[in-house]
């Protein structure tokens, strides 16, 4: 695991001297172990490395025998000692007992198909001399990132966009299109950045570049909605292939630890571990002064105290998040409003100041397995909606705009909830919302996201939000792009919405969050359950038979009961679920002051003036308080990350 960094001509120029060692500088974090550099002519790479396996031995830059190919890598590849041992009897010599040495040979036995046989988390950077290319990969579901800048015949490429702007060479104009869907969403969905000259390597890709020529191609090497059908019993054969996951997912030669909550996802992850790994694992768990009702560490260290793991427990208070907000934000390098980033931050610290370098999460069950109640919602609502669509039943006054401004009006759900209405009145109101909410007004797109109330309050107040001039530059529906279902059947649709699910709130926010903030704190995240075996299987068995039907996570429980307690199984996952809104509004209260005589509301994209009609309303009455939280992280990232002007 480490951080990567590189700049590449494409033409006769050479790299700038200097720019390679700042953008590695800035990355300090993520390797505080080593550091490599490869340059020649045209490109000039290096990483920064956090050592986990063969911790004396894998610095990189790695190369094969006769050292025409040089690699730089960040990831982990979990099935390298199955590999290795193959690549070894077809004749390859390894230098090194790194589990990333595994690529170059493989890149020597298949070329770019080297990918198809990794099997783990990677962002790296080959360089192969005889054929004079540089291939750049991101694993399949994007867990690693690989931000990219191209301009004037040059390509940089890096693990953080802070490593990007240390570079010297990146302008700070911040792109409309994605400010908008950060307000939309709390975070900005791959491919975009907030940045108009930045943007991320799209997961399951490759980018080939040939210098001298200047070409280049950006090829996808996966999708899941191509994974082929598969058949027979989903229990025993996820039960197999989580089993064989947590036989691949403890190998390390550092300590390993797991972040425990009470839910299913982490407890399953640990009782996997458990059984195959050598070393003793420690639990560590997150709560909250006054031990709330979503407060898991009792049911947390009972588990831990079933498998024998010390526990360690921390209390995360409000005055912590308050006085390290600052370069709370600075660490997640991009803006994410998601308020549960504070209690993973604090989990990794507390594992690294615990001697602890690897740490697994759950983070993944609840995406793979319908464990979401808005998702299972979005899915019934689609089949729905394309069911009506494709027998030509949708009625003229279905698709009218008085019934799409209903979809998501608060009086009509209130009266649909009003006791004092007669029964038979509110059952009519109900099927009147479910129509509206179907929004059969624009028939290729999904219910989704878009059916959440922080989406639907920009998408309602955006006229008054916006400035006029930005309005008018933005597209017509661009927050809602992420939900086209071209020609999508009823039996392909659970797998369109997983994938919808994947490319926006799992890369985009909770992968994020993962990778920033345990990098952050020089520590390995490792997410088991999103290893693409298993994903490969579980969308292949709801292509024979989706599950979205059966109770959440039906599939997942049913193969986890070997391993874990009934009661567990039952019980409603929380994750590190924090106190939101009370610290939401003690950041307003302490922060707030800032957005107005900050550079966003300077920018000409908001009306500064409604902002701040926002702010005096939340301070009378606690409204408004998740766009304006959103808006203070973005301005907060402006001062602590870009630093400096923004035009």
């Amino acid at each position: 695991m480490c951080g990567i960094a590189g700049l590449v001509t494409l033409g006769k120029q050479q790299p700038e001297a200097g720019r390679l060692e700042k953008m590695l500088a800035a990355l300090a974090h993520r390797g505080p172990d080593e550091e490599g550099v490869f340059k020649n002519p045209h490109l000039q790479m290096g990483m920064r490395r956090l050592s986990v396996i063969d911790p004396m031995g894998g610095n990189q830059p790695l190369y094969n025998e006769d050292r025409s190919l040089a690699l730089i890598a960040n990831g982990e590849i979990y099935n390298f000692v199955e590999l290795r041992a193959e690549l070894q009897s077809q004749g390859h010599a390894f230098a090194t007992g790194s589990d990333c040495e595994t690529i170059l040979h493989l890149y020597e036995e298949h070329g770019l198909r080297c990918v198809d046989y990794l099997r783990g988390m990677f962002a790296f950077a080959l360089w192969d001399n005889r054929e004079n290319r540089l291939l750049l990969a991101r694993d399949r579901i994007g867990e690693k990132p690989l931000y990219l800048y191209e301009s004037d015949g040059e390509l940089l490429f890096a693990s953080e966009l802070k490593a990007l702007l240390a570079s010297g060479r990146i302008s700070k104009k911040l792109a409309p299109e994605a400010l908008e869907l950060y307000l939309h969403y709390q975070y900005v969905p791959q491919p975009l950045t907030l940045l108009q000259e930045v943007c991320k390597l799209p997961p399951a890709h490759l980018l080939i570049l040939e210098p001298e020529s200047g070409r280049r191609e950006l090829r996808q090497y996966w999708s899941m909605t191509e994974i082929p059908a598969v058949t027979g019993d989903p229990t025993p054969a996820i039960r197999s292939e989580l089993q064989e996951i947590g036989r691949l997912i403890i190998r390390s030669d550092v300590p390993i630890g797991i972040a425990l909550s009470g839910g299913i996802d982490s407890s399953l992850v640990a009782a996997l571990a458990v059984r195959e790994c050598p070393q003793e694992l420690q639990a560590f768990c997150v709560g909250y002064p006054g031990r709330p009702e979503y407060d898991e560490r009792s049911q947390a260290h009972a588990f831990a105290e079933k498998l024998h793991l010390p526990f360690h427990e921390l209390e995360l208070r409000q005055e912590e998040i308050i006085d390290g907000f600052p370069g709370f934000v600075a660490r997640l390098d991009e803006p994410i409003a998601d308020i549960a980033a504070f209690g993973h931050y604090a989990v990794m610290r507390a594992a690294r100041d615990n001697g602890v370098k690897v740490m697994l999460c759950g983070l993944g069950g609840d995406e793979l397995f319908w464990g979401y109640p808005w998702v299972v919602e979005g899915m019934r609502l689609t089949e729905r909606k394309l069911d009506l669509l494709m027998q030509n039943k949708v009625p003229w006054w279905a698709t009218s705009s008085a019934l799409a401004a209903l979809s998501n009006s608060s009086i009509l759900q209130r009266l649909c909830k009003s006791e004092r209405l007669p029964k038979l009145f509110r059952n009519k109101l109900e099927k009147l919302a479910e129509w509206a909410a179907l929004g059969l007004d624009y028939p290729g797109e999904a219910v989704f996201y878009n059916r959440h109330s922080p989406f639907n309050s920009v998408w309602q107040q955006r006229r008054e939000l916006y400035h006029p001039e930005f309005l008018a530059a933005l597209p017509a529906r661009g927050p809602q792009a992420f939900y086209q279902m071209p020609e999508t059947t009823l039996e392909e649709l659970p797998g369109e919405i997983c994938q919808m699910l994947f490319a926006t709130w799992l890369s985009g926010n909770c992968l994020p969050i993962s990778d920033r903030l345990s990098m952050a704190a020089s520590v390995e995240g490792r997410l088991p359950l999103l290893d693409y075996r298993l994903i490969e299987l579980v969308m292949g068995l709801r292509k024979a038979g989706s599950d979205h039907g059966l109770e959440p996570k039906a599939w997942l429980k049913a193969a986890a009961r070997e391993v874990l307690p009934a009661e567990l199984l039952t019980r409603p996952k929380r994750g590190f679920q924090p106190p939101s809104m009370e610290w939401i509004a003690a950041l307003l209260k302490t922060y707030g002051d800032r957005l107005l005589d900050g550079q966003v509301l300077g920018m000409q994209f908001l009306r500064k003036k409604y902002i701040l009609g926002l702010l005096e309303e939340f301070r009378r009455s606690g409204r408004h308080a998740l766009l304006l939280y959103k808006l203070l992280l973005l301005e907060m990232w402006v001062r602590e990350v870009l630093a400096g002007d923004v035009n």
